[in-house]
């Protein structure tokens, strides 16, 4: 993906995975910048993975992933 895209060229999506088995929240899943809280019934030892997939407007299209894990402590 080239690093010369604007931002307003690429489609953007969170999704989580991991070991907390309920459901993450995003606040804008479909933008570069969202944020997420932690859930109340998530427990120490718990995971919980973010993945962003950025896909460019390209022929082919062209999609980077990146991964973000938060270790659950308390």
């Amino acid at each position: 993906m080239s690093q010369l895209m604007r931002a307003e060229e690429l489609r953007w999506q969170w999704k989580d995975v991991g070991t907390y088995p309920g459901r993450v929240t995003f606040t804008n899943p479909g933008a570069l910048a969202t944020s997420v809280q932690i859930p109340a019934d998530a427990t120490a030892g718990q995971t919980i993975h973010l993945i962003l997939e950025a896909t460019d407007n390209g022929t082919p299209a062209l999609t980077r992933y990146h991964r973000v894990i938060i270790s659950v402590t308390r």
